[in-house]
């Protein structure tokens, strides 16, 4: 009797250390998935730099652009511009998520958020790591929506009018120019009265080192995707967030015979005519 006792108080103590083990499991899952991302992202400097270094650098990348889409969320707060704001592509959640945290920001200012991705394995990362800066920032999971689509139907899972913000970072450059038109010509449709749409524009090649996407496009002439905005009106972005260096710093102190990419954001706004 007493080995029986003996062996339900184990079988109780397991149970109740199952479900943290579950979710460490899934966190390191995660992590390692987000490792393999950044190597692929900028497979330039693969083997280049440690763990830290790409940290730091992967942070460091993404915070002009969160920056800029907490500064155009605000505006168009003040001018009582609300609806959906529109992450696309989403990746493994730097921006929805951890550094940028956007959809807790967004919720919380009073807009409806959505992070969509071509992968379904990032998509599904992006929402967990999504739900996580919920629960750390102390607020309910909800306004927030996660969507698996490509470029070219992206633009039907929205009614027309529905989008206030859809930001497009680090997609043009893997896209022919035919395929940025129809995308941002459908996006503008959703767009409502008002609403913005902002774009990172890559401005050098990244040293021709590209080994997961060989087909990639490195330049798009800027004035080619402001032609296709017309006749909506470019927004001003202040200059200090208006362009950003990938691994600038990491690649300096390394010495590497390779340059950092350099990027431009363009935003423009949907006349209210």
């Amino acid at each position: 009797m007493g080995h029986q006792h003996k062996l339900r108080l184990v079988l109780r103590q397991y149970q109740a250390v199952l479900p943290t083990l579950s979710q460490r499991l899934q966190d390191w899952a995660d992590k390692y998935s987000r490792l393999l991302d950044v190597a692929c992202l900028r497979s330039a400097l693969r083997g280049k730099l440690s763990r830290r270094q790409y940290r730091d650098g992967e942070h460091e990348r993404v915070r002009t652009g969160y920056l800029l889409v907490k500064y155009l969320l605000a505006q168009l707060s003040r001018l009582k511009t609300f609806g959906t704001v529109l992450e696309f592509p989403s990746g493994p959640g730097h921006y929805t998520a951890y550094p940028g945290d956007l959809a807790v920001h967004s919720v919380a200012t009073g807009f409806d958020y959505v992070a969509a991705d071509g992968v379904q394995d990032a998509v599904d990362l992006t929402e967990r790591r999504t739900r996580r800066s919920f629960k750390k920032a102390g607020q309910p999971f909800s306004s927030v929506r996660f969507i698996t689509a490509t470029h070219e139907d992206i633009a039907d899972h929205f009614r027309d009018g529905e989008l206030v913000l859809t930001f497009i970072f680090e997609l043009t450059l893997h896209l022919e120019l035919f395929e940025i038109y129809h995308l941002l010509t459908k996006l503008k449709r959703k767009t409502r009265k008002g609403g913005i749409i902002l774009i990172s524009l890559t401005s050098k090649e990244n040293n021709f080192m590209v080994e997961f996407d060989e087909q990639r496009t490195y330049l798009h002439p800027r004035q080619a995707i402001i032609k296709m905005m017309r006749p909506w009106r470019p927004v001003f972005i202040p200059s200090y967030l208006a362009n950003a260096l990938f691994f600038a710093r990491q690649i300096s102190q390394l010495r590497l015979p390779i340059h950092p990419e350099h990027v431009e954001y363009v935003a423009f706004m949907k006349p209210e005519k």
